[in-house]
């Protein structure tokens, strides 16, 4: 008799948790006048959820620099696992998403689900793993780029092309060797492969909706512009829409420890994104986290300072037309893209929560 493949440690920690489940424009509409910010109260834990979402912003600048400060840059990708959460419905009343495939660690059925040992196939995406696991071992992830691919169309007018094929290993080791890349970079992207860690230890580490958004947002806008746009502005995309902030401020305590400099300045931001992985682990972890969060405060002031999320939208659409990239950002920003860069300039702008180290927990329920 053959023995039984053991479920690695990260996908037992994932059956635990879902069970318990200044820039001037001459063109484009100006910013409307903010309104009264709400007095921030300061008898309460600051909370990254506690500030409002995207889809309920109607003004830009969304909060206030005292509303940053306390509760750190928004983050609502852990409330699938808290208490109270329901399963999203479409306008049709159909429900999609988290918890739409399983209830817990229980198929549920879905008529657009195809299931195979080891294979989902759910409309735009693709997912494969350990052949003898359950689907629901991995479905979570599944589900959450279902609510990623929804989120990056309603907000920056993108829908896939194609369909997406992602990988999630038995075990870090095995993530390692396939990709090469240490746990600081989440999956690695290529054309319409992508290799995730084991979506066990992204649960584990509380971070399983930020990768989904991060992951669909970023080859979505991808397979629209191809490599026309700087990585800065894609990856800063990707991880803004993904609202990674609050995590990259916390990572970022690391580096204030050694004396070194958070903010880079936009060249720099560049040439840091593309570098191949360094030999040193340590050296990678810190100068791949660092130059997000610093492409993340770039596209931050981009949204939040100068026309929000439709004209970053307006700029991206018109790149995946085929408009020259540096036209298409004077038209919509009135610069071209390398001055709109140096007008994002981290240095320049500092950190919206300030530079104190902002140690946060968003995964914890407010």
């Amino acid at each position: 008799m053959t023995a039984r493949k053991v479920i690695p440690p990260a996908i037992a920690a994932l059956i635990l948790v879902l069970a318990v489940a200044s820039l001037a424009s001459s063109r484009g509409p100006a910013n409307p006048p903010p309104p009264a910010w709400t007095p921030v109260d300061t008898t309460i834990a600051g909370h990254p959820f506690l500030l409002p979402t995207l889809s309920e912003a109607e003004f830009f600048p969304r909060f206030s620099p005292e509303q940053l400060a306390w509760n750190g840059y928004p983050d609502h990708q852990h409330a699938y696992f808290w208490p109270g959460w329901t399963v999203p419905v479409d306008e049709d009343g159909v429900e999609y998403g988290f918890g739409s495939l399983c209830s817990g660690i229980v198929s549920r059925d879905r008529s657009d689900l195809e299931v195979e040992p080891g294979r989902l196939v759910l409309r735009s995406f693709e997912m494969e793993s350990d052949a003898e696991a359950a689907p629901c071992y991995v479905a979570p992830f599944l589900g959450l780029c279902e609510m990623a691919e929804r989120d990056v169309q309603a907000v920056l007018g993108f829908s896939p092309i194609g369909r997406l094929r992602i990988l999630s290993p038995d075990d870090f080791s095995s993530y390692s060797a396939l990709t090469g890349q240490g746990a600081w970079r989440m999956f690695r992207l290529s054309g319409d492969e992508a290799v995730v860690q084991p979506v066990g230890i992204l649960a584990r580490r509380t971070l399983i909706g930020h990768v989904a958004w991060d992951l669909v947002a970023r080859w979505t806008i991808t397979s629209h512009t191809g490599d026309a746009l700087p990585a800065w502005l894609a990856d800063g995309t990707s991880s803004w829409l993904s609202e990674l902030g609050v995590h990259f401020c916390n990572y970022m305590a690391m580096v204030r420890d050694t004396g070194e400099p958070i903010l880079l300045s936009p060249e720099q931001i560049e040439s840091d994104l593309i570098a191949p992985v360094l030999d040193d682990p340590g050296a990678d972890m810190i100068q791949w986290r660092r130059a997000r969060y610093n492409a993340f405060l770039m596209v931050w002031r981009l949204v939040e300072h100068h026309g929000g999320p439709d004209r970053l939208g307006d700029l991206l659409q018109a790149v995946a037309a085929g408009e020259d990239v540096d036209k298409a950002s004077r038209r919509i920003y009135g610069l071209d893209l390398g001055d709109l860069a140096r007008a994002l300039d981290p240095r320049v702008h500092g950190e919206p929560v300030g530079d104190a180290v902002q140690q946060r927990n968003p995964s914890r329920q407010p």
